[in-house]
């Protein structure tokens, strides 16, 4: 599992974790004690109150330490709700889509790129490598997927959540790249709405490859896509570029996307982590 993608309630992030975040930019003690004041879950001021106790100096970028960690993973990946006495966590966090990596931006790519060649392997691949190394916030779901931010945070995401690397990026303004990353609702809605068009899009291209042998599965694979069968079509005829793995990735696309879907649906965000990143290296002209 290199990559996960949770749908989140996005007032939590964007009124407390991020302000927290861009405070701690600049001093990380002042904007822990701002995060113990608001938060009424145990575990999580627990961890904060560790953190204060060692001492903290400096920015966010000097706590690379579990703490820390678990303190952000419980801000970004779980349930908030407001009580009477604070922000409270009332569960586990939940996994949406979890997959491979490099899966996930093929997958991606082919539903968001009309011009990337999935039907060769090499040439696929030169392709991902290529986006990798300039990547950018237009290209929706693989953009969120590289790490990409858009909107950009007002803080370096890949110091709140080190990097694997030196993967991480930010210019205030500019760009942010980080091993995690935020879709705000209203965005992720509008994805939504455009899947049925970019699936369809996708779908009569593998067509067009196929041609003169038609698809008989056609009609299943894009209710499947769409979320209105459970399960995919058995392949009478492979797709051109997925060769033996076709069916795992008809079904690896219908889950990606049905994550974007129940999130639009239940009024929330997205955010991704990613585990294992390809070696990229970007350049570390960062300006904050």
């Amino acid at each position: 599992m290199d990559i996960v993608i949770r749908a989140v309630k996005e007032r939590f992030l964007q009124e407390i974790a991020f302000p927290v975040f861009e405070m701690g930019m600049v001093n990380a003690q002042v904007a822990l004690e701002r995060l113990s004041k608001v938060v009424a879950d145990d575990r999580t001021r627990t961890l904060v109150e560790v953190l204060l106790e060692r001492g903290v100096e400096g920015a966010f970028w000097n706590l690379d330490s579990d703490p820390w960690l678990e303190t952000v993973y419980r801000l970004l990946f779980r349930d908030w709700e407001m009580g009477q006495d604070g922000w409270r966590s009332p569960g586990e966090e939940t996994v949406g889509y979890a997959g491979n990596w490099d899966q996930a931006l093929h997958l991606s790519l082919m539903l968001e790129d009309p011009r990337y060649p999935y039907w060769d392997e090499a040439e696929a691949r030169a392709a991902r490598e290529a986006w990798l190394k300039e990547p950018s916030e237009g290209l929706g779901l693989a953009s969120l997927v590289t790490g990409v931010w858009d909107p950009l945070p007002r803080f370096a995401a890949h110091e709140v959540l080190p990097s694997h690397g030196d993967r991480g990026k930010y210019k205030a303004g500019e760009v942010a790249i980080a091993d995690w990353s935020f879709r705000p609702a209203d965005m992720v809605s509008f994805w939504a709405r455009q899947l049925p068009t970019k699936l369809g899009r996708l779908l009569k291209r593998e067509e067009q490859r196929l041609k003169p042998v038609e698809l008989l599965e056609a009609q299943d694979i894009l209710d499947y896509w769409n979320g209105k069968i459970p399960e995919p079509p058995f392949l009478s005829v492979a797709f051109s570029g997925l060769g033996f793995r076709s069916s795992e990735w008809l079904r690896e696309l219908g889950q990606l996307v049905g994550q974007v879907r129940a999130a639009a649906q239940g009024g929330r965000g997205l955010t991704i982590v990613i585990t294992r990143p390809p070696k990229v290296r970007y350049s570390q002209d960062e300006v904050y």
